[in-house]
């Protein structure tokens, strides 16, 4: 038999296999389900696991609480599943805002024209001398918005 812990046959899943020692620790060194010490691993589960967590926008505190690692671990071991993750998701749900804007949906291009475009909605209360209730006037304008900065373009 090999001296390498096996993980117990109740064990749901092998990513609880380790726990935090305390707080203010470093994230390098946990307990593992035998109670030994044990620098953090990674495997391609969690890897993958925490790039689809990010993706659908669980704080990283609560990511490192699932894998059983601390917070300072989880950014030292899966900075590009953390980033990718939730640049991938950006990525696909603008894609859907944009088909839908292009496609017609009033909603969706008011939305892209707002976030994107640098438009705001002003409402405009106009007094009338032969109406004593004031009206209001939904206007949208486009307000001068500051250029996004691109970190490929020379200045």
């Amino acid at each position: 038999m090999s001296d390498t812990p096996q993980p117990p046959k109740h064990s749901a899943s092998p990513l609880h296999e380790y726990a935090k020692i305390g707080e203010g620790d470093t994230g390098a060194m946990h307990r593992d389900y035998t109670g030994k010490f044990r620098a953090f691993e990674p495997t391609e589960e969690h890897r993958t696991l925490v790039k689809g967590f990010a993706a659908v926008g669980l704080p990283q505190d609560q990511i490192a609480s699932y894998i059983g690692i601390d917070k300072t671990t989880l950014i030292r071991h899966f900075r590009k599943e953390l980033d990718h993750g939730m640049i991938e998701a950006n990525s696909q749900v603008a894609k859907v805002l944009y088909q839908k804007a292009i496609s017609g949906n009033i909603a969706a291009a008011i939305f892209w024209a707002k976030v994107r475009m640098g438009w705001s909605e002003k409402v405009v209360h106009v007094n009338d001398p032969d109406n004593p209730m004031p009206t209001q006037v939904h206007r949208i304008e486009l307000v001068a918005a500051q250029p996004v900065k691109n970190d490929n373009s020379e200045n």
